[in-house]
C-alpha cells in the first residue's frame, strides 16, 4: 500500500464500481448483484493468497467478463466441468445464469495456460466495464480514449485492495492497457499480446515464460 493510503475493502472497491451508470455502449456488469459477488469472491481469494503479479486486459468481453463479472472468465470456466487445476474459479459461491454456460476463447486461452502452470497472478481489465456498439450488448468494441481515462483509476484502486501486487510485476494484456496503465499509474508493464484475434500463441508462450520465473 502507498504511504498515507487509505486502504479499500473488496466490499468498498466493488460497491464503487456498481456504483457507474451504464451508457447506450458501456454496460456495467456490478450492477447485477450475481456479478458482483462473483468478482467479490475471486478478489477475496485473491486477498487472501497474496499474489504479486496481475495481468491487465483492456476490457469484458460479452461472452466473458460482461457475464461472470470475473475478468478473463466466461461461465464455462465457472462450472465444474470447466474449471479444473483453476484454483481461483474452484472456490463455492460462484454463479452463472446461462443455460449452457457461455464460453469464450481468451477464458480458455488463459486460464488452460494457468493451470498448466499453477500460477495464478491476480487478473483485471483496465475498462473494467463492458464497452459494446450502441445498444447492442450482444457485441463488443474497443474502450474509447475518453473511456481509458475515465475508469483506469479502478486499477490504481484495485492495487489497494490487494496490496501483495508489485507494481514490477504488473503486465499489461493489449496495447491499451499498456498505454493507460504507464500514463495513468506511472506503470512501466511489460506487453503480452492479448489472446484475442489470433494473438493465442504468442499470449501463451509470454505467460509460460514469466511463470517460469514466478
Amino acid at each position: 500500500m502507498r504511504k498515507g493510503a487509505v486502504h479499500i475493502t473488496v466490499e468498498r472497491f466493488i460497491k464503487n464500481l456498481s456504483n457507474v451508470a451504464d451508457t447506450e455502449s458501456l454496460k456495467n456488469p456490478y450492477k447485477n448483484p450475481i456479478k458482483a459477488r462473483n468478482l467479490f469472491i475471486y478478489l477475496s481469494y485473491m486477498v487472501q493468497m497474496k499474489p504479486e503479479y496481475m495481468f491487465v486486459g483492456e476490457a469484458p468481453g460479452h461472452l466473458g467478463c460482461a457475464l461472470t463479472g470475473i475478468p478473463f472468465t466466461d461461465e464455462y470456466r465457472l462450472s465444474a466441468l470447466g474449471n479444473a487445476g483453476c484454483l481461483p474459479l474452484q472456490q463455492p459461491g460462484y454463479e452463472i445464469i446461462t443455460d449452457p454456460p457461455t464460453r469464450e476463447d481468451s477464458a480458455r486461452i488463459i486460464w488452460r495456460t494457468l493451470a498448466e502452470k499453477k500460477f495464478y497472478p491476480l487478473l483485471w481489465n483496465i475498462v473494467p466495464f463492458h464497452p459494446h456498439e450502441p445498444n447492442s450488448s450482444h457485441t463488443n468494441r474497443r474502450p474509447t480514449p475518453q473511456e481509458l481515462l475515465d475508469y483506469f483509476r479502478f486499477t490504481g484502486d484495485l492495487l489497494e485492495v490487494v496490496p501483495s501486487i508489485r507494481r514490477e510485476l504488473v503486465f499489461a494484456l493489449g496495447r491499451e492497457s499498456e498505454k493507460m496503465l504507464l500514463r495513468g499509474l506511472g506503470i512501466n508493464a511489460p506487453y503480452i499480446r492479448h489472446p484475442a484475434r489470433g494473438g493465442g500463441p504468442k499470449c501463451t508462450s509470454a505467460i509460460y515464460a514469466i511463470a517460469e520465473l514466478a
